[in-house]
């Protein structure tokens, strides 16, 4: 009956958990320069700055200076825009491509076809390679977050010329330092191999000719970030509302459009210092797989898998490490080490378990669902000789990260398997705990 009432407890919350997930709100900000940011505002300072942690994971910090209001919306709430006025040019802080359908082929075929530009260096950063196809892989120049690809993606940026260091982080982190001219196009390819958790990756310079035939390989990632400053007026013009050229005129005038916001933007030197430039920083839940330790109460029974009869629990300790492997903005993957005080209040079993636990998160990178398999084996038989050593169980719980280091576990382990070889018991053993991620 007590593993039982955890169950049922668990349960519920699993259900209140996800009509938190269907309901629940979001901060937002508005910016005077016409960009929404969405997530959790994780740290304001009055009348000076706010710091806002997206779903991706990504940290950005405003000045209050910056912002035109902030708002708590139900997630999924559309985004109402004024439609653009093709005569009024408007001022641009942080350009990012976030596009879908018709839109995304246009601004693709713009992006790859950019011209050189006097006074500064295209950069295109390409993953042609299928292998690690789930795993998003961020992209650094000189510290500054310009995107990440999946499979078949690329980024481009475009700087000042000199020397620049490109930082790419898998499993590793690959840094490459370049020399860049002004009036140069460079090819860089994100090359991805086996890693020991996940894919491993290295950044490699190309040559034009393979550069290029790696690029048309590749569509334009969807979280491409470009920066220019806000000075720079000369914006792509909506066409009028009576003319609607063609697929190819419509790609020539954004790209002519494109090369003259370029010219202007070169003509100004680009400071990281500039008012009112977002800037993206690496937050404490960065997709990248992370090493911690974890340790907690355990409180024990055995099951009669007949009868269902309970025996007395023995409260114990648990102890381990994990590795936190993200999949996605919303899933991750965690393999577990840990040992475990088992049994019940008669047979004092100690085990050495192998949890491998997939995280679905409900609430962005904070509030989660955990279920997955483990496999254990007895270290301590406490003097008995008919125990199966191997014991199969199925794991389902919840867990919460904290920004930075610490979270919280709830977790309910169901036993499949016969601990004795002549007697019908499973171990159930429900687990509360602390977390730490390094």
């Amino acid at each position: 009956m007590k593993t039982r009432n955890l169950l049922t407890t668990l349960v519920v919350f699993l259900m209140a958990t996800a009509a938190f997930a269907q309901n629940n709100f979001q901060d937002v900000v508005y910016l005077k320069n016409g960009s929404i940011i969405r997530g959790m505002i994780i740290e304001q300072v009055p009348n000076e700055s706010l710091k806002i942690e997206t779903a991706d994971g990504n940290l950005f910090v405003f000045k209050i200076d910056e912002v035109e209001k902030m708002a708590k919306e139900r997630v999924g709430t559309p985004t109402q825009k004024k439609a653009p006025t093709p005569s009024v040019p408007q001022r641009s802080g942080t350009i990012q491509t976030s596009l879908t359908g018709n839109d995304k082929r246009s601004q693709d075929e713009i992006a790859k076809n950019l011209q050189p530009v006097d006074g500064k260096a295209i950069v295109y950063i390409v993953r042609p390679s299928s292998l690690g196809s789930l795993i998003k892989m961020g992209v650094d120049c000189d510290g500054q977050r310009i995107g990440s690809t999946k499979s078949k993606q690329y980024l481009y940026t475009i700087v000042n010329p000199g020397s620049h260091t490109f930082s790419s982080k898998a499993e590793n982190r690959s840094t490459l330092n370049v020399t860049l001219n002004s009036g140069g196009i460079y090819y860089i390819e994100q090359q991805v191999k086996m890693g020991i958790a996940i894919a491993r990756n290295k950044l490699q310079l190309l040559s034009d000719a393979e550069g290029k035939n790696k690029l048309n390989e590749c569509t334009l990632s969807p979280e491409n970030v470009y920066k220019i400053d806000n000075e720079a007026e000369e914006r792509i013009e909506t066409p009028a509302q009576n003319t609607v050229p063609s697929e190819n005129e419509s790609v020539t005038q954004s790209l002519q459009s494109t090369r003259q916001m370029l010219q202007n933007s070169s003509q100004r030197d680009q400071s990281d210092s500039e008012q009112n430039v977002v800037t993206a920083q690496s937050g404490p839940e960065e997709r990248r797989t992370r090493f911690g330790i974890k340790g907690g109460l355990n409180v024990a029974y055995e099951t009669n898998s007949n009868t269902n009869d309970q025996t007395d629990s023995r409260t114990g300790l648990y102890a381990g490490i994990f590795w936190e492997i993200p999949l996605g903005s919303r899933v991750g993957l965690q393999p577990e080490l840990v040992y475990s005080m088992q049994g019940d209040a008669y047979n004092n079993f100690d085990y050495i378990n192998i949890p491998l636990i997939f995280r679905f998160y409900v609430y962005p990178r904070h509030l989660s669902i955990d279920v997955g398999p483990q496999v254990g084996y007895m270290v301590n038989t406490d003097g008995y000789t008919n125990v199966n050593k191997l014991d199969g169980s199925i794991c389902l719980g919840l867990s919460y990260k904290f920004p930075r280091v610490v979270e919280i576990n709830f977790r309910v382990n169901v036993g499949m398997t016969q601990i004795f070889t002549d007697y019908k018991y499973t171990n159930s053993v429900g687990q509360l705990g602390v977390g730490f991620r390094f």
